[in-house]
């Protein structure tokens, strides 16, 4: 009785069109449906048809392998790998790997759990367009970026990561060895009102002219947890530069990143950064080995008084 039970639903279930992975869609993870891919239509071909094939509030489960890819997310559908280690996203060649556009990409939009490698775009700096090696956030989209590595990229500014208007939430993993012909080695934030906010995982190992763990230009950045290591600017700002807005510093460390000529740690021009009991450790520049401001040297800036001023605060809490 039991077995001619079971056929009777497997009958029902082929006579309604499912499959076994269609069926596996329904699987809940915070809400979401996830479809896996490879998986059954509209997930048995490119990624890209999958992404385009769902709805607003899905997500999609990418099966350990290597694809070689590159995609743009438009909607608000969720990219989940299962480990970064063994899920990698390899762009086609001379593109960037991963483009996210949309305001109606809300941190409710989780990419997780894959590596991103491979992007590289040259030519003229004209960005968002020859921008962001590894993934491009634009046009307002704001995910959510966990257990993610950026690896492996390069593009005249925002080798790893490129935000252009939106801003994007970093919940571990890695932005390491990226590159960028002119600013922003593993991020580039750029215009007012983008944002890129740090709350663990580690920006490390990479370079650029100007700096090549973090540039700032117009947007904000806030870091809260983490590490800035080992980033190496030929110019300016190892760590950290802040060109003309704000960085908040409120936990973390920038440790070890070098300058050729200024700001081994934190370059800052007309902008302004406030540190909140974050270390500042081992930075090294021909001048102002922890800090630079504009013109104003600092070479101890956890104690020395030279840092306060309007350019860079170290504030006690």
């Amino acid at each position: 009785h039991w077995f001619a039970s079971i056929s009777l639903a497997a009958a029902i279930f082929a006579a309604l069109g499912f499959t076994l992975n269609q069926l596996s869609a329904t699987r809940a993870r915070a809400g979401r449906l996830l479809y896996p891919y490879p998986g059954s239509a509209p997930c048995d071909g490119s990624l890209q048809a999958c992404i385009d094939g769902l709805l607003a509030g899905d997500a999609i489960e990418i099966q350990p392998g290597t694809y070689i890819t590159s995609v743009t997310l438009n909607k608000a559908v969720s990219l989940i790998g299962l480990d970064p280690r063994t899920t990698v996203l390899q762009a086609l060649s001379s593109q960037r790997v991963l483009t996210v556009t949309g305001a109606t990409i809300m941190p409710s939009t989780v990419i997780s759990g894959l590596t991103f490698t491979g992007g590289s775009i040259s030519g003229s700096i004209v960005c968002p367009d020859y921008c962001g090696g590894g993934i491009l956030i634009e046009n307002m989209a704001q995910p959510i970026l966990e257990d993610v590595v950026i690896s492996g990229n390069q593009a005249p500014m925002g080798g790893g990561l490129y935000v252009d208007t939106g801003g994007a939430q970093f919940l571990g993993g890695e932005i390491a060895n990226n590159a960028a012909l002119q600013s922003g080695g593993g991020v580039y934030v750029a215009q007012s009102g983008s944002s890129f906010d740090q709350l663990s995982g580690v920006i490390k190992n990479n370079a650029a002219v100007d700096g090549a763990g973090v540039f700032v230009q117009d947007g904000v950045f806030n870091q809260t947890g983490g590490d800035n290591f080992n980033n190496h600017a030929t110019n300016w700002g190892g760590g950290l530069l802040v060109a003309n807005t704000i960085a908040v510093l409120n936990g973390g460390e920038i440790v070890s990143n070098t300058a050729d000529v200024n700001g081994g740690g934190i370059y800052v021009d007309l902008g302004r950064v406030d540190a909140i009991n974050v270390h500042v450790i081992s930075n090294t520049a021909s001048n102002g080995g922890g800090a630079s401001i504009a013109s104003r040297l600092c070479t101890n800036c956890k104690s020395s008084p030279v840092c306060v001023s309007s350019g860079l605060r170290f504030i006690s809490v």
